[in-house]
């Protein structure tokens, strides 16, 4: 009985990884309550559809001098707008001054 309770008290601690892996559903969203979730909580994935997903920031400095990226707007549909800027995804540099993802 006691193992039990032990292994219960864990499992909160073992969660937290995997509940900050969560995807924001945009569609299912206001444009500013995405806003507000992704200023919340500065990183956060964000899916656009099923399939699609980026990696949003909430700062476009976040990319900046890391690895020579770059940062780029990133434009969502939510329930209110077609194209609610959600906040900025990091660009890899390519050698020729371009931008990919």
């Amino acid at each position: 009985m006691r193992r039990l309770v032990s292994i219960a008290c864990l499992l909160p601690l073992l969660a937290g990884p995997v509940a900050a892996q969560e995807r924001l559903h945009a569609p299912g969203l206001t444009c500013q309550a995405l806003k507000t979730a992704v200023a919340r909580a500065r990183d956060v994935v964000v899916a656009s559809s099923e399939t699609a997903y980026d990696i949003v920031h909430a700062d476009g400095s976040a990319c900046l001098n890391v690895n020579g990226e770059s940062s780029e707007p990133v434009y969502v549909p939510t329930t209110d707008e077609a194209n609610c800027l959600a906040g900025w995804r990091c660009m890899q540099r390519s050698s020729d001054g371009s931008s990919s993802h």
